[in-house]
């Protein structure tokens, strides 16, 4: 069962209907035909397993709206022209036609650092080549979330000086830690590039 069912279908009585909720493009609706007793035994054998997928799912809730604050705080903003014609081309999205040069930028911080189309079309490609049955939409929206969210670490990495940091400079040293701290510069780079 995928999560929007079951998160729709947990409290209802028998034969209770829950309120219409989006599901692959459309509004469905589910009815509680019958409530099964939980088996402890069962439980018991995947109980850490439940517990690790919600400490998962709560940080990446508590990750995601401190991401959305920080978007709020930088002022990021998006051309809409610009994301309007990538949409104009969905069709085509797991073509090499996507991947167009579109040079103006489609996300933007106020200093000017920003995602051009041509990186945003790349990202949304990516996303579709990894899920090719999904809707562009799911493709777009998480292309955007991504997208924003690298450029807002960035920005918030670089206006605090954290590459000039002595103990970054100093992890620099370390082979395991160097390339992570290189990939989150090369990204800054790649933004206003």
């Amino acid at each position: 069962v995928t999560v929007p069912i079951r998160e729709q279908v947990w409290g209802l009585e028998v034969g209770e209907l829950s309120a219409p909720f989006p599901l692959n493009e459309a509004f469905s609706f589910v009815r509680a035909e019958q409530v099964l007793p939980v088996h402890e035994e069962e439980f018991g054998r995947f109980e850490k397993k439940i517990n690790s997928i919600i400490h998962t799912r709560e940080r990446q809730r508590v990750w995601d709206a401190w991401i959305a604050e920080q978007e709020a705080l930088a002022g990021v903003s998006e051309h809409m022209d610009a994301i309007a014609e990538m949409i104009a081309d969905s069709a085509v999205v797991t073509t090499g036609e996507f991947l167009k040069e579109q040079p103006a930028i489609a996300i933007e911080l106020p200093s000017g650092e920003g995602v051009t189309g041509t990186k945003m079309r790349r990202a949304i490609s990516h996303e579709a080549m990894q899920n090719a049955m999904a809707p562009f939409n799911h493709h777009l929206t998480a292309a955007r979330q991504q997208l924003k969210g690298d450029l807002v670490l960035g920005h918030l990495a670089e206006s605090q000086g954290y590459f000039d940091h002595p103990t970054v400079v100093e992890r620099l040293e370390k082979d395991w830690e160097k390339s992570m701290i290189e990939q989150l510069r090369n990204r800054v780079r790649a933004m206003r590039g």
